[in-house]
């Protein structure tokens, strides 16, 4: 039974993982949570508190609490301003869950609380959907001369072929297109016309879908990624909107059986799931290791390079090296991210390469490494360095221009010298997280 009587555990599991600020009478801030562990566990001494969502998108809610001496938490007047929200149902519970809650009048124990809320639910839901409640359904068509889709990403070994655009789903709606794709299937996606300039090139990984939208002027632009799990998808807004420390919470309150199902969604999910855990102040080797366990993930690049990062921070230099060299193997990383490690990693092995041998006995074995496969890191800088020069980082998945999405001109401002800089911020370990990562 979950904190409101009636109300189905499996229903507030839906909501669980929003972030709640919960505040002190005055104001400040006595600890950053998620529902779930407010409803379980809230951490803090008993007393009032105002706990403070701010939804995803949409205006902010606040409701007192009362956290009593025996540690348990009224919560039904909390839920019930959350169930009421238009944004906080489409979010986090969805179609389905929103008009069983307002349906739901037969229930044993329903509170007529919640049943309201659900009737204004479904009236916000009618209004936002211009009075048809059904699922985004996405349809195969020829999307123009504005769109082209390949198979792969450039620097693979098979190089890039044009695939037909049933290759991918598109579902349009007035002047917005999304893209996801119908397949396993890593593909590049090159927007003709980009914002009137030189046309972008996307890396578009298994499962990933991206929402587009055209200006006045008919050239197109990127509106957002979605990962097609509610999990990466809420942590990729929350990393875009610099809410890190609600992004930190929802990390901690991850279950295994949670991160498992991200993993089994799509490639794309869990490749972005693993960057999110990466960036987090208690990052978890073996559960990172047990998202890269699955057959496709062999073939990925990024799962190369987040190895390469986790058995560096292991003390397995040599490892992590090998891993670094089948990364650049298999070609562009879909992610900027992983653009990002495996090019300050290589930065690394080429100055360590032609720097004097380290007295620590692990550290020598890398530096023979480096110096005997000098001619393959220097190769990889090469191809990767330009990409990552011109990649648009915000975005998350790897960008780059170039009429022919195989190859990219290096920028005349791009110096040889800068790949020294590269290097600045990574030793034999893992780099430090910078702005630039998930």
């Amino acid at each position: 039974m979950s904190v409101i009587e009636g109300l189905p555990d499996s229903l507030l599991n839906q909501l669980g993982l929003l972030p709640v600020e919960l505040r002190y009478e005055d104001g400040s801030l006595a600890k950053q949570v998620v529902l779930r562990s407010l409803a379980e566990k809230p951490g803090v001494a008993p007393g009032k508190y105002h706990a403070v969502v701010e939804p995803l998108s949409g205006v902010q809610i606040s409701h007192p609490v009362i956290i009593n001496d025996d540690g348990k938490v009224d919560m039904t007047g909390l839920i019930v301003s959350l169930a009421s929200s238009a944004t906080i149902a489409l979010s986090y519970l969805g179609k389905g869950a929103a008009l069983f809650m307002a349906l739901r009048n037969k229930a044993p124990g329903a509170k007529l609380a919640v049943l309201a809320s659900g009737i204004g639910v479904i009236a916000e839901l009618l209004r936002y959907t211009g009075g048809i409640l059904v699922d985004r359904a996405f349809s195969t068509f020829s999307a123009g001369p504005n769109i082209r889709v390949f198979w792969g990403t450039p620097l693979m070994q098979e190089g890039l072929i044009e695939a037909p655009n049933n290759t991918v789903e598109w579902m349009c709606k007035g002047t917005n297109t999304q893209i996801r794709t119908t397949n396993a299937a890593h593909l590049t996606i090159q927007l003709l016309g980009y914002e009137k300039a030189t046309p972008l090139n996307i890396s578009l990984p298994p499962g990933v879908s991206m929402l587009l939208n055209k200006n006045d002027d008919k050239s197109l632009h990127v509106a957002s990624i979605e990962y097609g799990h509610p999990i990466v998808d809420q942590l990729v807004t929350l990393r875009h909107s610099a809410r890190l420390s609600a992004k930190e919470a929802v990390i901690a309150e991850l279950r295994p059986e949670e991160i498992e199902a991200v993993a089994n969604s799509s490639p794309g999910a869990a490749l972005r799931l693993a960057y999110a855990l990466m960036s987090s102040t208690s990052r978890n080797r073996e559960v990172i290791n047990g998202i890269l366990s699955d057959a496709w993930s062999d073939t990925q690049s990024d799962t190369h390079i987040i190895r390469a990062e986790l058995l560096a921070e292991a003390g397995l230099y040599s490892e992590a090296f090998d891993s670094t060299l089948r990364a650049v193997q298999l070609g562009l990383p879909a992610f900027s991210f992983g653009l990002d490690f495996l090019t300050r990693r290589l930065s690394t092995y080429a100055m360590i390469a032609r720097s004097k041998t380290p007295k620590d006995p692990k550290k020598q074995a890398i530096s023979e490494l480096a110096r005997r496969q000098c001619a393959e890191i220097d190769a990889g800088l090469d191809v990767l360095q330009p990409f990552a020069a011109v990649c648009d980082y915000e975005i998350g998945l790897t960008t780059w221009r170039s009429e022919d999405p195989a190859v990219i001109a290096e920028p005349e401002s791009f110096e040889v010298a800068e790949r020294s800089a590269h290097s600045k911020h990574l030793q034999f370990e893992a780099p430090a997280i910078g702005e630039r990562h998930a």
